[in-house]
């Protein structure tokens, strides 16, 4: 249990970097 808890947490800190990164993209985009 405790294992698939931090996984579950990196998974969270990557998916959060991957939609940052994807905003990031839509800016420079628009600009």
């Amino acid at each position: 249990m405790l294992n698939l808890k931090s996984d579950n947490s990196e998974l969270k800190k990557i998916k959060q970097n991957e939609v940052f990164k994807g905003l990031e993209i839509n800016i420079k985009k628009q600009i």
